[in-house]
C-alpha cells in the first residue's frame, strides 16, 4: 500500500515543499523581527503619533485570526488595488503568505522586544550616568542588557512565537491549496 503513496516523484513533491516552507519560514522571521525591532523603537519612543501608530498595529494585528490577514493579502489587496486604478494586480502566494506572517511575527515581536527593554532596571538605563562611576554604571547596563537579550532569545527560541510562526505556517498552506 504505502508503495503507491511513497513513489519517487511524491517524495519530491514533499521535499520542494519542505523547502519552500523553510523559505518561507526563515525570511519570516527575518522580517518579523525588523517589524519588531521598528515596532519596539516606536512603542518606547517619546513621540505620541509613533506610539499610536505602533499600538494601533500590534493591537490590530493581534486582534485578528491569522487566516484573516493571510486571505486579506492574497485576495483584498488585488481587489483593492484594481477597484483604485483598474488594473489586475497579481500576487504570489508565496509572497504574500511571507508578508502576513512577517506582518503577524512582527507585531508578537514586537511586545517581546518592548517588554525585554522595559525589564530593564531604570536606575540603570540613564540616571547614573551623572555619577561619577560611569564605567561601573556602562558595565552594569550592558550586563543586565545582555542578560535581558538572552532572555529575549530563549522567549523567541521556546516560547509562544514558535509555536505562532509554526501555527502561521499551517495557515499559509491552507492558503496556497485555494
Amino acid at each position: 500500500m504505502f508503495e503507491k503513496i511513497l513513489t519517487a516523484q511524491n517524495l519530491l513533491y514533499l521535499l520542494n515543499g519542505l523547502k519552500m516552507s523553510l523559505i518561507v519560514a526563515a525570511l519570516s522571521f527575518v522580517f518579523g523581527t525588523i517589524l519588531g525591532v521598528i515596532g519596539a523603537a516606536m512603542k518606547i519612543s517619546d513621540s505620541k503619533i509613533l506610539k499610536f501608530i505602533a499600538n494601533t498595529y500590534v493591537d490590530i494585528i493581534r486582534g485578528t485570526p491569522m487566516l484573516l490577514q493571510i486571505l486579506f493579502i492574497y485576495l483584498g489587496l488585488p481587489l483593492l488595488y484594481r477597484t483604485i486604478t483598474g488594473s489586475i494586480l497579481r500576487i504570489n502566494p508565496y509572497v504574500a503568505g511571507t508578508f502576513a506572517i512577517s506582518f503577524n511575527s512582527g507585531a508578537y515581536t514586537t511586545e517581546l522586544i518592548r517588554s525585554s527593554i522595559q525589564a530593564i532596571d531604570k536606575g540603570l538605563n540613564g540616571n547614573l550616568i551623572m555619577t561619577y562611576d560611569i564605567v561601573k554604571w556602562l558595565f552594569g547596563w550592558m550586563s543586565q542588557f545582555d542578560y535581558k537579550i538572552r532572555e529575549l532569545l530563549q522567549e523567541i527560541k521556546e516560547g509562544n512565537e514558535k509555536h505562532n510562526r509554526i501555527k502561521n505556517i499551517w495557515a499559509f498552506i491552507s492558503l496556497i491549496y485555494l
